[in-house]
């Protein structure tokens, strides 16, 4: 991948535009340092190396600028966004951009990927310079209609290459060298519900389909999603229990721990009506694939059509850890998210609500441009 203060490793293509542009590069000095200053929105979407697909890039009208005060941020915050939602799509373990999104005729990329690289005949075109694989066929509709963004080279300095770590990181926003245990969701939220554990609201502030919530939904004081992995059985679970006391626990650690649990458990038993009543409320109108993005996508299309009113979901789909036999799993990935997002969209433009949803997908770092000895990537 390019390095932003090595402007000779670009592609020639590249080098040509940086330097019909003053200011690109480390040593045009001031000028380098005026141009970060004058970064625009469309700047930001340039380059935060995010897929955003069906609409505008903004919640509801949270105070985002709590977070990062900034031109960028005060205009999103000042921006009312209605009954929009956020899905995050989460691509675990590690996706292959230089797979996902390709370089046309870069001569470079076919020699040091002689089995990996996608071939030109199975490209469909972004633009002259760029394609991605016909396995995200389904997402070309989006791209011509303007309604989908690709941003390239995303990273941060010294980068972490544990799963782990490098997932935390991305999930809390924080520097490589610091550990910071609150998400930039969470942090967020936190700041809009101030009351969330003694009065929260009747519907989740975020929603995750599967097992245990995301680290990015994280603050000091909760964890602001509620993960579930299917509607009507977490309704029957929750209509059982009863909601439990916490008022009284002191501050020894094992009683901190034990308010959070009962905390989450209140909240929980306060959500299941709403969520039954949207799942409920809401249908799947077309056919989904088979596959488990597919389904957890289905869920929260019933959601947003029930009228739920939480503001931000995330799906995930695993095995993007492409370490060896990459040509043998990676391709069918991406025909995952492309065939799901496509059934997503469909789904929710039958009920008039495709242009609300904005799906932001993400991954925890990329992958080596070499082939290993593996026939994968490291």
């Amino acid at each position: 991948m390019a390095k932003h203060d090595h402007q000779d490793t670009y592609h020639p293509k590249a080098k040509r535009y940086l330097e019909r542009k003053k200011g690109t590069r480390l040593q045009d000095g001031e000028a380098h340092e005026n141009m970060h200053q004058e970064w625009g929105r469309r700047d930001f979407l340039k380059m935060t190396g995010l897929a955003a697909l069906g609409g505008a890039l903004t919640l509801s009208g949270y105070p985002v600028s709590a977070f990062a005060p900034g031109p960028m941020l005060a205009g999103l915050s000042n921006t009312n966004c209605g009954d929009r939602v956020l899905v995050l799509l989460r691509l675990k373990g590690g996706n292959d951009g230089l797979n996902t999104v390709i370089l046309r005729g870069n001569d470079t990329y076919y020699n040091i990927r002689p089995t990996l690289a996608v071939p030109e005949n199975g490209l469909w075109a972004l633009s002259d310079d760029y394609g991605m694989p016909n396995e995200l066929l389904g997402l070309q509709p989006f791209w011509e209609e303007g309604r989908m963004k690709v941003v390239h080279n995303v990273s941060y300095p010294q980068q972490n290459y544990s799963h782990f770590r490098s997932s935390d990181i991305w999930a809390s926003a924080s520097d490589s060298s610091e550990v910071v245990n609150t998400g930039w969701m969470g942090r967020w939220l936190e700041q809009d519900l101030p009351a969330f554990l003694s009065a929260p609201p009747v519907i989740p502030p975020a929603l995750q389909i599967g097992v245990q919530p995301n680290m990015i939904f994280r603050s000091d004081s909760a964890n602001y999603a509620l993960a579930i992995s299917n509607p009507a059985e977490f309704y029957q679970i929750a209509q059982t229990g009863t909601l439990y006391e916490s008022g009284n626990l002191g501050n020894q650690p094992f009683e901190r721990e034990l308010r959070y649990v009962r905390q989450v458990a209140n909240s929980a038993f306060r959500y299941s009506e709403s969520i039954q009543r949207a799942y409920n409320d809401g249908s799947n109108q077309v056919a989904y694939p088979d596959n488990y993005l597919a389904e957890q996508m289905a869920i929260v299309a019933r959601m947003i059509k029930g009228s739920l009113g939480t503001k931000v979901f995330m799906v995930s789909i695993d095995g993007f850890d492409t370490h060896s036999n990459q040509a043998n799993f990676h391709p069918n990935l991406l025909d995952w998210v492309g065939s799901s997002v496509e059934a997503f969209y469909a789904d929710l433009a039958a009920s008039g609500h495709s242009e609300n949803v904005l799906t932001m997908s993400f991954s925890e770092f990329g992958r080596t441009i070499y082939e290993n000895g593996s026939a994968g990537t490291d």
